[in-house]
């Protein structure tokens, strides 16, 4: 299995540099977690059903990734 590397945690970036005040970031970050919770819902038929912070991974190019599926249900 290989893993990538990231940075860490959405909360650890605003406990560390406080909360998000570029509203083109905030957009362009608000748009990767509403398409990979799309994507999980219509292509892979899964809710994640616990998003959080600390679930929304940074990786080295800036993306975020969706982390922790301990909770996922498949839907119909």
């Amino acid at each position: 299995m290989t893993m990538e590397l990231c940075k860490g945690d959405l909360f650890d970036v605003i406990l560390e540099k406080g909360p998000i005040k570029d509203e083109n970031l905030l957009k362009h970050l608000f748009s990767q977690i509403s398409g990979a919770l799309e994507h999980l819902h219509t292509q892979a038929s899964y809710a994640h059903l616990d998003i959080k912070l600390e679930n929304i991974l940074i990786g080295n190019d800036y993306q975020l990734k969706l982390s922790d599926f301990g909770f996922a249900t498949g839907v119909n």
